[in-house]
């Protein structure tokens, strides 16, 4: 959820950011974005500069500028925060008859007349409130040069372009988030298995080398048992050369050590088959136990390879988004 809720917050930060219009126009200027007239202060004197914020997804500005005597030419540059996007240029095309719909996006057929001109001495200098526009910027009008009272002049942007490839960015998002998301539950329910199967491991372990000690002891003690009969019999072989009512005493002690011995053999093996019991279960633990690792590795990858995927939409859809 919190991968959503930053999202929204990211396009409201993007959607707040404009375009910053300026316009200097010898002499009265009328503007128009995207086929809708805009008001702005300025447009009416030839030493006055007109801004205006417009959309990033803007596709057309349309400028109209009338000269009412003397000198001549427009002025434009279109900046993103600090950088400049576009000025007036051969980019722009001009013409001295206002076509129909020459203003709207999508119209087609415009004749440009469009030319540079240095007649308005003013504006190829860098004083008045244009002082600070790029130096790049042209003055524009048409061929007709003083005949031509008022030009037309229109300018295409790439706004459409730039709202699909957000759109597209925030899609491919989309679709990445949500694998990541759905790989991410499906690596913990493996993990969850994994941390279940490795419990059982250790607590079947555990029983397995109780046993296994308990056997170590019973053999221990046999070995203590059988070092004490070969001691028994080494002593009864000796007396046997010597009498053999000790012998016999002899015997009798080797007998009951013998006796002794099997106690503790058979203990011995009793505990070696409760550990071999708990063997087998140890082993089927430990199967498990791995192929819910594999699951879990599996598991892991994907969403690994889904957040890294995730991440590159983010960055190339941050990247359009900010322009």
């Amino acid at each position: 959820m919190r991968f959503f809720c930053a999202f929204v917050v990211l396009v409201a930060a993007a959607a707040a950011r404009h375009h910053t219009l300026r316009v200097v126009c010898d002499d009265i200027s009328t503007i128009w974005i995207d086929g809708k007239h805009v008001k702005a202060r300025g447009t009416g004197r030839w030493n006055q500069m007109a801004t205006v914020n417009i959309s990033p997804n803007t596709r057309v500005i349309a400028i109209k500028c009338r000269n009412t005597g003397g000198p001549y030419g427009l002025m434009t540059e279109l900046k993103h925060g600090g950088r400049v996007i576009s000025v007036s240029d051969a980019s722009w095309k001009c013409s001295n008859k206002p076509h129909r719909g020459w203003e709207k996006p999508g119209f087609r057929g415009f004749p440009s007349q469009t030319i540079y001109t240095r007649q308005q001495g003013s504006f190829n200098r860098n004083i008045g409130e244009w002082r600070h526009m790029s130096r790049s910027r042209k003055v524009l009008w048409t061929r007709g040069g003083g005949r031509d009272k008022s030009i037309f002049s229109r300018k295409e942007l790439d706004g459409g372009r730039r709202a699909a490839a957000i759109k597209a960015a925030h899609a491919t998002y989309t679709k990445y988030n949500g694998l990541y998301v759905a790989h991410f539950k499906k690596f913990q329910a493996y993990n969850t298995q994994y941390t279940t199967s490795s419990k059982a491991v250790v607590t079947v372990t555990g029983h397995y080398n109780a046993w296994v000690k308990k056997a170590n002891e019973a053999a221990a003690n046999a070995n203590k048992v059988a070092a004490a009969h070969k001691t028994a019999v080494t002593n009864y072989n000796t007396a046997s050369a010597a009498c053999t009512k000790k012998l016999a005493d002899l015997k009798k002690a080797v007998d009951a050590q013998a006796a002794k011995q099997k106690v503790y053999v058979d203990q011995n093996k009793s505990y070696l088959a409760k550990a071999n019991g708990y063997k087998a279960q140890m082993a089927a633990a430990q199967k498990t136990q791995a192929t819910h690792k594999a699951q879990r590795a599996a598991a892991e990858k994907s969403y690994k390879d889904a957040l890294a995927k995730r991440t590159a939409a983010l960055a190339a859809y941050k990247k359009l988004a900010q322009g």
